[in-house]
């Protein structure tokens, strides 16, 4: 078996107010899903932390 991964670049930018407000909709999206099958959705990396 063969896995095909494509490199990608990867850029470190400054933190943006909109990831927030993304990261909420998307939340509130998947939460529908899933419902009470998980606990939370947290959104993880170091762009994504105010300040």
């Amino acid at each position: 078996m063969s896995i095909n991964l494509k490199a990608e670049m990867v850029k470190v930018v400054p933190y943006d107010p909109k990831w927030k407000v993304e990261f909420n909709r998307i939340r509130v999206q998947l939460l529908s899903y899933v419902g009470d099958l998980i606990v939370t959705i947290e959104h993880v990396g170091s762009t994504s932390i105010e300040g």
